[in-house]
This record gives structure tokens, sequence and C-alpha cells, in this order.
């Protein structure tokens, strides 16, 4: 797309050209000026095709000034007469506007029900392309509760794969559901369901860590105390172990064709595949076993016969 202006005053952070007739603004798809771009100013170039490179296109924002040496060598390396004035050449630049903000936001969240309000955005007029807000782009907030504003950034993409940075400041809300405590859950206990509930709060709707479902959380460790009346964050909770120290266990005992179980109390926490220390209930001696299932461990000593734990 072109459009053509004439140069009667100099706008701040452009070029002033002295005797330039006009200055034609570009929404190019590559990094080319061509010859089909400059042709509504230099009719001549109408005569070459039209994908005929000519120079580089400048930086958003700025103009790149073909003089009259540079017009002569194109001219004479094309066989055509030159323009009769010096030609400028910038990026066609249009300021953001909420409704485009908006409308890139919403599409990159692919969440109906949120609710976006801008509270500032950038400013400086962008390049003419597609704008793009990804989700990569925005922070998130320390804490779920609705109404923290947060910064988003974005870009325009325009020239094929070149991007012009903007950005924006917003608050972002939807209804979420969260696993809430009801009572203090003190750290290192499993966590039970009576202790648990499931609030609908309006709140940042991208905040993985939070558990959103009973499931996430019942019988799960916390690492930390979590507090009544706050949110559960999953990054705080572990998976309880099969086997607790002072649990009573079951020891599976293998010895060359042997089978055996006797009883035994685990003096360590472990999890499936972990290794153990277990007291054996009857003879009081200490040995180390394989945790398998829940409250079963196993001890395997390939080639002895008649000895056991």
């Amino acid at each position: 797309m072109i459009r053509i202006i004439l140069l009667l005053a100099a706008a701040p952070g452009t070029v002033t050209l002295a005797g330039a007739s006009a200055c034609l603004e570009l929404a190019p798809t590559g990094d080319q000026i061509l010859a089909r771009d400059l042709a509504p100013a230099w009719p001549a170039l109408r005569s070459l095709p039209g994908d005929a490179a000519l120079g580089y296109m400048p930086a958003p924002g700025t103009r790149r000034v073909f003089r009259g040496s540079d017009l002569a060598r194109l001219a004479a390396r094309y066989q055509i007469a030159p323009p009769g004035s010096p030609l400028c050449v910038g990026h066609a630049m249009e300021p953001l506007t909420r409704a485009r903000l908006l409308a890139a936001m919403r599409a990159a969240l692919d969440l109906p029900e949120a609710q976006v309000g801008i509270l500032e955005f950038s400013r400086f007029p962008a390049p003419r392309g597609e704008l793009d807000f990804p989700l990569s782009g925005l922070a998130r907030p320390a804490s779920p509760s609705a109404g923290t504003a947060v910064l988003w950034k974005g870009s325009v993409r325009y020239q094929g794969r070149r991007r012009f940075a903007v950005w924006a400041r917003v608050r972002i809300s939807a209804p979420i559901a969260q696993v809430v405590a009801i009572e203090n859950l003190p750290a290192g206990k499993p966590i039970r369901m009576a202790q648990l509930r499931v609030e609908t709060r309006d709140g940042f709707p991208l905040l993985q860590p939070f558990a959103r479902s009973l499931a996430q959380v019942a019988d799960r460790l916390p690492r930390r105390a979590i507090a009544a009346g706050a949110p559960v964050p999953l990054f705080l909770l572990e998976e309880a172990p099969e086997v607790r120290r002072g649990d009573p266990v079951e020891v599976r005992v293998e010895t060359g064709a042997a089978r055996l179980s006797i009883s035994g109390r685990a003096e360590s926490s472990g999890r499936r595949g972990d290794r153990i220390s277990v007291r054996n209930l009857s003879s009081g001696r200490t040995f180390s076993a394989r945790v398998e299932d829940k409250d079963r461990v196993a001890v395997i000593v390939p080639g002895l016969r008649g000895t056991h734990p």
C-alpha cells in the first residue's frame, strides 16, 4: 500500500529534503525498496520489472533519501531518465488504537468470559502490519486476585518476519475455580477433603500454579503451611510417600527360591522404588528394604537360603 504525502513541514524524527517534491510511505513485504514502490513518483520505473530492487528499506520511523547522485546511478544502471527532484521513502506508520489492541489480546487469551481493561499503551506510531500479543509476553501477578495491573508486551509484524515492539498495561479478570483451605494446613501432613472447598472468584485466569479441583490437592502434602482462606498453590504440594516413618509394613523376603513374609515398622519414609530402613518387629533387627506399594516393602537376597532379616 502506497501513500504520497507532500512535505510541507518537517515533523519530529523525519528528514527535511531540500527540493524533494514528495515522500512515499510504504507497507513493504520485504527488506528491499522495489521499482513498483517508487514508480508513482518516478514514472520511468514503470518500464522495469516491478520487483527490481533499488535499495534497502529504512527502519520504521525514519526515512531513506534518494538524492541526485543516488538517482543518477540508478538511472544509469537501468538506462532510464532520472526524476527531476530527490525522493524519500519511509514506512507507512499509524497509531495504535484500543479497539485494535483489545481484538489482538482477546484472540490470544481465547477466553470469552475474560474481562480485559487497558490502562495505558505505547503511543508511538507503528508500521502497518499484524498486531500480536502472545501469552508469553503477558506478565503474571504474584496473586490471582482480580484488579492487579500487569504489563503485556506485544509486537507488530511487518516486512514479513520483522517485529516492532509495542506494549500495554492491562487488568485481566475472569471467573475461575480455586481450591481454598477451610482451615490451616500444616506442612508435611496429608491434606484431607474436609479441609478444602472450591470457590469461584474473579481473578487473573492464567495462573496455572493454583489448584482448580479437589483431586489436585487431596492426600498431598504441603511443603510449608497454608493459611485458612488462602488458595492452594500446586507448587507447594508434593505426593505423599507410599510408606511413612512409623507405619507398619508388610515385608516380602526373597532368598533364592524361598519366599516369606514378615511384619516390620518403617524407620524412614519413601516412595515407590526408594530404599528405606525397616525394623523387624520380632527380632528387633534393622535392615534396608525397597518400597513396592502402600505399606509394602521387599528384601531380595539372590543366592542365599534359609536367612531372613
